[in-house]
């Protein structure tokens, strides 16, 4: 899929990076044009930010992602150029037709699936014992994110992110080890946002996920099943109106 066929509206977020930093922002599409498309600016303390001067932002990359809702598909337009443009008073971004005329890319970060977990939790920096105050976003059997406030460049850096939950009656208090890969900041939380590769993982964290993932299949079936079940007794009650 090329980006310019997305329709007006379409929800965009739009990647950067800056040497070893990670930046997500949302955005929608509110043109779009036969060789181009026109995407909502961000703007920080009312100000809209000019990602497009060089002077400003040297060697920042830019990467548009499109959560596909349809076939939950995540597509990616890699290192596209963006130009800022004003039109009719207001900033918009213009991405250049010649950075996405090629096909998007489908992509996943981890391969497994994620699991949500938001638990608070303890983020322990390896080689100084330095802790942190955070959440636990999700897990996978390759991964673990959190979120936390700080200013720290984590990225690269071993952790033990500690939490506790309980799944089905059962306790766990989880230390696992992993290393950062990534860092990115969640504009509307006004946080970092850091994904991290699981170093190792013992029979606890293994049973821990084995359990989560079979419990959210079990919600995910019950909740199928509660829809079908209405969507049929409100057509058998149109069926008797009739």
């Amino acid at each position: 899929m090329k980006l310019q066929e997305l329709k007006v509206g379409a929800e965009l977020t739009l990647i950067v990076e800056w040497g070893t930093n990670h930046y997500e922002i949302p955005m929608k599409i509110v043109l779009s044009m036969q060789d181009r498309v026109f995407v909502s600016a961000f703007s920080y303390n009312g100000t809209t930010v000019d990602l497009a001067s060089v002077k400003n932002y040297n060697g920042m990359i830019f990467h548009m992602v499109y959560n596909d809702p349809e076939d939950k598909k995540r597509l990616t337009w890699k290192c596209v150029s963006l130009e800022t443009r004003e039109v009719k008073q207001k900033i918009y971004y213009e991405v250049l037709a010649n950075t996405f005329s090629s096909e998007s890319r489908e992509e996943n970060r981890r391969n497994q699936v994620r699991l949500p977990i938001r638990k608070p939790c303890k983020i322990e920096l390896k080689d100084n014992g330095f802790s942190l105050d955070g959440e636990v976003y999700d897990i996978s059997q390759g991964g673990i994110s959190f979120r936390c406030d700080t200013d720290l460049d984590l990225v690269g850096v071993n952790l033990l992110v500690q939490f506790s939950d309980e799944v089905r009656d059962h306790s766990f208090d989880l230390d696992i080890p992993c290393r950062c890969v990534r860092r990115l900041f969640d504009t509307e939380k006004g946080v970092n946002h850091f994904g991290c590769q699981i170093i190792s993982m013992d029979r606890d964290i293994l049973s821990y996920i084995a359990l989560k993932t079979a419990n959210l299949q079990a919600e995910a079936a019950a909740a199928k099943r509660k829809e079908e079940e209405q969507a049929a007794m409100q057509m058998a009650k149109k069926n008797e109106e009739e």
